[in-house]
């Protein structure tokens, strides 16, 4: 957020999906490193940016920090709830189709894997519609 804030104060304009950029902020031992990996990554001229300008943004950014802190601890709470209601809706929605005579939703694998390890399989009513 804060390389953002810095681009955005520079008049930079940058891609909203930017590849490469995961795992440079672990790479990186200060804020200021971290810029200038991706204003490489980004090709963006180093010279652009001194360590008073990338200061300065530190400073304006300080006060979010418990805010974006707060905001990304929501999101990792929230983010299970939101694909499981996702599933359970495409699961409810296969139920309501005449065609489907049943449907189940099944673990595939570990969950530590990843959080989409479920399949939601369907079998169709032979005929095509509801039986009676």
């Amino acid at each position: 957020a804060m390389l953002d804030v810095l681009l955005h104060d520079l008049g930079l304009s940058v891609p909203e999906r930017i590849l490469g950029m995961r795992g440079l902020n672990k790479k990186s031992k200060s804020f200021q490193e971290y810029v200038q990996a991706a204003l490489h990554k980004l090709h963006i001229s180093p010279d652009l940016v001194n360590s008073d300008i990338v200061a300065a943004v530190e400073d304006k950014c300080q006060g979010m920090k418990e805010k974006m802190s707060a905001y990304f601890q929501l999101k990792l709470i929230l983010a299970p709830v939101i694909e499981a209601l996702v599933l359970l809706d495409r699961y409810l929605y296969l139920l309501e189709q005449d065609s489907v005579y049943d449907a189940h939703i099944i673990r595939m694998f570990d969950p530590v894997t990843s959080p989409r390890c479920y399949a939601i399989i369907a079998v169709k009513d032979k005929e095509g519609g509801a039986s009676s």
